[in-house]
């Protein structure tokens, strides 16, 4: 069930975002954010942790820094396999406030 509401949090989160960057992260519909969350959660399960594992020497050195660029290009990712054109910096800042707001939701789900 907890699965269920991180899911509508999601999809809630990603359509205020599409609100604030209207041109550079199109979405604003809630079949597209639900698209996009579904396939940003496919690529999380099975590309990410393998470019995770691949770049981890480098990800050692940045002190964590590849492990963000890698997130924000699975934003960008989701946005190519949906056809929606996703600019960089706008995705890291998705990437990021999904991060956030999914660790807050975990945080919140396992005290109760």
């Amino acid at each position: 069930m907890a699965w269920v509401i991180r899911f509508i949090l999601n999809v809630v989160v990603v359509l205020g975002l599409g609100y604030v960057f209207k041109d550079s992260f199109p979405i604003d519909k809630i079949g597209e954010a639900a698209a996009f969350i579904l396939v940003l959660t496919l690529l999380n399960w099975t590309l990410i942790p393998v470019l995770k594992f691949m770049t981890l020497p480098l990800n050692f050195l940045t002190l964590g820094l590849i492990g963000i660029l890698i997130n924000g290009l699975a934003v960008v990712l989701a946005g190519v396999i949906l056809n929606i054109n996703i600019a960089f910096l706008p995705g890291l800042l998705v990437s990021f406030v999904l991060g956030l707001i999914n660790g807050v939701a975990e945080n919140s789900f396992n005290k109760v």
